[in-house]
Formats: structure tokens, sequence, C-alpha cells
């Protein structure tokens, strides 16, 4: 792509703005403008103040290129981050999910054990154990009192 600017100077590169072409120009703009005519006093004050305001221009331009370029040192950051976080992310959502098989297959184990020692026919267990829970609270609260 070519980029033609206001005077005519064609630019091949990608350009930031107008500014680049006229930074690249050899000699003071205002002396092209006295060649061609001899400007009056309104014409050359309205010269200068746009001069100056194509030198705040450009400062502002720079300092915008600047501010673009270190945001975009932020984004690409960021970027990097989100690329870890979400390999991170990747590799626990492996683990959480080879640890939910586990707990399923623990779980489904555990209700096998439940139903085989729950039988009717185990009440007389079922009573000794709730005797030794009671033997083991009496015990405690015994141990309790004696500290205190």
């Amino acid at each position: 792509f070519f980029f033609q600017a206001e005077d005519g100077i064609r630019d091949f590169c990608l350009s930031r703005g107008l500014g680049d072409v006229y930074k690249r120009q050899v000699g003071d703009r205002s002396n092209r403008y006295r060649e061609e005519r001899d400007l009056t006093g309104h014409e050359q004050d309205a010269l200068k103040r746009w001069e100056e305001k194509d030198k705040q221009i450009d400062a502002m331009l720079g300092d915008l290129n600047d501010h673009i370029s270190l945001w975009k040192e932020k984004a690409l950051e960021i970027g990097e981050n989100i690329d870890k976080t979400t390999k991170g992310m990747t590799l626990l959502t492996k683990e959480v999910d080879k640890t939910n098989t586990q707990l399923v297959s623990s779980n489904r184990k555990l209700k096998d054990l439940i139903k085989k020692f729950r039988a009717p026919s185990k009440l007389c267990l079922d009573i000794i154990l709730v005797l030794f829970l009671l033997g083991l609270i009496g015990v405690i609260y015994n141990l309790s009192l004696i500290h205190i």
C-alpha cells in the first residue's frame, strides 16, 4: 500500500500519521511558502500558529504512540499470562476429573461395603457399635473433666 500525504509525497512503509512524512522533509516549510509569494502579516501569523499547532500535534502523536506501545506491551503480557493460566487450568481440570473418577469408584465400594454390613441379620453388630461409641464418648467426657 502507498500512503500519500497532502503534499504529494508517497510513502511505501506503514506510517504512524502525516507527521512521519513531514519529519522526513528537508528544509523549513515556511520558506517554501515565502518563496512562492510574499505573505502578509496576517498570513505569516496564521502560518506561525499553524506551525506551532503542527509541532504540538506531532508531540501529542509521539506521546500517543509511546502510550500505545506501552499498552501493547501490557496486552502482550496479559496474553502470555492468560496462556499460562489456560494451560494450568487444563492440567487442573484433568486432575479434578481423575480425582472425581477415583471418588466415584470409592463411593461405590463404600456403598457396597455398607450394604454388606448393614444387613438386617447384623443387628447385634449395630448394637455393639452403638455401645462402643457411647463408651468412647464417656471416656472422653471423663478425661475432659480431669483436665479442667
